[in-house]
């Protein structure tokens, strides 16, 4: 992720993977698209010839759809799901941040470098970021909110911890 700010406008723009995902437009699945999703959400590691049995296609119909998918950053890839909890990262936050204005995207450049903070999102309402983030224990954590949030343009934050997730695995159709 990186994330530039026109100096003139004071505009933030996040890039993921060289993808600009602002001002885009919406991308109409088919029936094979929902299904080819639908398939990799619980099997991301298939390979095409096992998804075309599965969804009675031919082969080179699966690649191009995924493909196809991939080009129109519908399909952003294929990723591990790892437990960080089971490698010592057992502190799990989400932190709310209001921001002085014209501070935004300092802000954001220096929570995106560093490598416990997992997500950052931008909101409106009364927090202007929130960012999720890790930590192996409570003092990497005091030690983060002390230091490496004492930064100009932050003005409140506001500490959650996360005691167990629920996700909704699949994909939304």
């Amino acid at each position: 992720m990186s994330v530039s700010v026109d100096k003139r406008t004071n505009d933030v723009k996040i890039i993921y993977s060289d993808f600009l995902f602002s001002n885009m437009e919406h991308y109409e699945l088919d029936k094979l698209d929902k299904e080819i999703l639908a398939y990799l959400t619980d099997h991301a590691r298939a390979s095409f010839r096992e998804i075309s049995k599965a969804l009675n296609v031919s082969v080179g119909t699966v690649k191009n759809r995924i493909e196809k998918l991939e080009k129109n950053g519908v399909l952003l890839g294929f990723a591990p799901i790892i437990n960080h909890d089971r490698l010592g990262w057992n502190i799990n936050v989400i932190i709310a941040l209001t921001v002085d204005r014209g501070h935004t995207g300092e802000v954001l450049r220096k929570l995106s470098g560093d490598p416990r903070v997992r997500s950052i999102y931008l909101a409106t309402g009364n927090v202007d970021i929130f960012i999720r983030a890790r930590f192996r224990d409570t003092n990497e954590l005091r030690d983060f909110l002390m230091k490496d949030m004492n930064m100009d343009g932050i003005k409140s934050s506001i500490t959650y911890t996360i005691l167990d997730k629920k996700t909704r695995k699949g994909f939304i159709e």
